[in-house]
């Protein structure tokens, strides 16, 4: 809800039924607190240094967390 669009959509997007566009892509990623490129090494299963993935201020995201 938050990202401005509903949870179907989304779901289609996480499953990879539907390819988000760059301003959608912005839109999740500005909801989730990351950035965009985030977004990207998540999904590209490429794992950042431990205790690098941060949020946009700064804080790292705990391993329970990280989606790699």
């Amino acid at each position: 809800m938050e990202a401005g669009f509903d949870a179907g959509n989304l779901s289609r997007i996480e499953t990879g039924r539907q390819q988000p566009s760059i301003p959608r892509l912005e839109r999740i990623a500005r909801a989730m607190n990351v950035n965009v490129s985030d977004l990207y090494r998540l999904t590209e299963a490429v794992a950042p240094p431990p205790g690098q993935l941060r949020d946009d201020n700064g804080a790292v995201y705990h391993a329970d967390t990280q989606l790699i």
